[in-house]
């Protein structure tokens, strides 16, 4: 058995070809959220291109699911992978423009931290690219006060984790 993002099944569909008659799904878990952090002088997605973005250290959501959400949006950036604490204190002497988390939310690094005007969370819209394996989501204020405007809603996306068996 497994516990997986959904979004992984695509990865595993490009190497092996039959996976979805060798893995049976048991159990949709959680949703974990995408949270595209991001320097106050970047106002969009498309600001990124080009720059160093952090996806956390390899073998975690972000570093998996982070570099595939920003495929599918057509924004290529500098792709990182380093612990997310070191790349927050690069993110706050700019030298990194965004740190991507994929997690449930609130994430206390968000919630706890002390952040100067401008830093905020980018809206990524959920579309037709999304709609395979992942679900419409929001950050707004009750989960992160300090980051956004009681009544607003920043548009993200998350990613189903469920849990998977080998299919006997």
């Amino acid at each position: 058995m497994a516990i997986i993002s959904s979004d992984s099944l695509e990865e595993y569909k490009q190497q092996l070809p039959d996976v979805s008659r060798r893995i049976t799904y048991i159990l949709n878990l959680f949703p974990s959220e995408l949270h595209i952090f991001v320097r106050p002088e970047i106002q969009s997605l498309a600001d990124l291109r080009g720059k160093k973005v952090n996806f956390n250290t390899r073998g975690t959501a972000a570093a998996f699911t982070g570099p595939m959400i920003f495929s599918r949006l057509g924004v290529d950036v500098e792709q990182m992978f380093i612990p997310h604490p070191l790349a927050i204190e690069q993110m706050r002497r700019g030298e990194v423009a965004g740190v991507v988390f994929i997690t449930s939310k609130p994430i206390d690094a968000f919630l706890k931290g002390k952040w100067d005007p401008g830093f905020k969370f980018l809206p990524v819209e959920y579309g037709p690219k999304f709609e395979d394996y992942y679900l419409p989501s929001t950050l707004d204020a009750k989960d992160y006060p300090n980051l956004v405007q009681a009544g607003a809603d920043v548009e993200t996306i998350a990613v189903p984790t469920i849990l998977t068996a080998y299919n006997w």
